[in-house]
C-alpha cells in the first residue's frame, strides 16, 4: 500500500474508533440511569452491550497500531518510536490537519468514557454500600446482638425486643 492509502486507512480507523466510543458514551449514560433505578436485568443487558463495544474497540485499536507500524516503516521510522504525535509531525500539511482533528477527537472521547465509567463505578459502589447497610439493619432487627431478657437484665440472643419475633 502507498503512504496515502495507509494514511487514508488510518483516518478511517480513527473515525470508526471515535464513533464506537461515542456509542459507548451513550451506553454509559443509560447505565447511569439503570444504576439509579437499581434494575439488575437492565444492568446485565447494559454490561453485555458495553462488552461488545469494548471488544470492537480493541479490534479497531489493534488495526490502528498495525497500520501505524506500516506507515512508520514507509516513513523509515523505527517501530518502537512511531506514535500518532510523531506521525502528525511527519505527514504533509494537507493530511496533518485532518489527522490531528481525528486523533484529538478520539483522545477526548476516550477521556469522556473514562470519566463516565469512573462516575458509574462510584454510583454502583454507593448503591452496593446502601444495600449492604439495609441488609445489616434488617439482620440486626431480626437477630439483635443483645436485648433485655425476662429477668430485666441485658441478655444475648433473646426473643424479646425483636421487631420480627418467632415466638410472638
Amino acid at each position: 500500500m502507498s503512504k496515502a492509502e495507509l494514511l487514508s486507512s488510518l483516518m478511517r480507523i480513527l473515525d470508526d474508533e471515535s464513533r464506537n466510543y461515542e456509542i459507548l458514551l451513550g451506553i454509559l449514560d443509560e447505565e447511569k440511569e439503570v444504576l439509579i433505578r437499581s434494575n439488575l436485568q437492565e444492568l446485565i443487558t447494559s454490561n453485555t452491550r458495553k462488552e461488545m463495544i469494548v471488544r470492537k474497540s480493541l479490534v479497531l485499536e489493534r488495526s490502528r497500531r498495525d497500520i501505524l507500524r506500516e506507515i512508520g516503516a514507509a516513513l523509515n521510522i523505527q517501530e518502537s518510536r512511531i506514535s500518532m504525535s510523531l506521525l502528525i509531525k511527519k505527514v504533509e500539511e494537507a493530511q496533518k490537519e485532518k489527522l490531528e482533528e481525528l486523533w484529538h477527537g478520539l483522545s477526548n472521547t476516550i477521556q469522556d468514557v473514562l470519566k463516565k465509567n469512573k462516575a458509574n463505578q462510584s454510583l454502583a459502589s454507593a448503591s452496593a454500600s446502601y444495600i449492604n447497610s439495609w441488609a445489616q439493619l434488617l439482620q440486626n432487627l431480626i437477630n439483635p446482638v443483645a436485648a433485655y431478657g425476662s429477668s430485666g437484665k441485658f441478655d444475648n440472643n433473646v426473643n424479646y425486643g425483636r421487631i420480627l419475633n418467632s415466638v410472638g
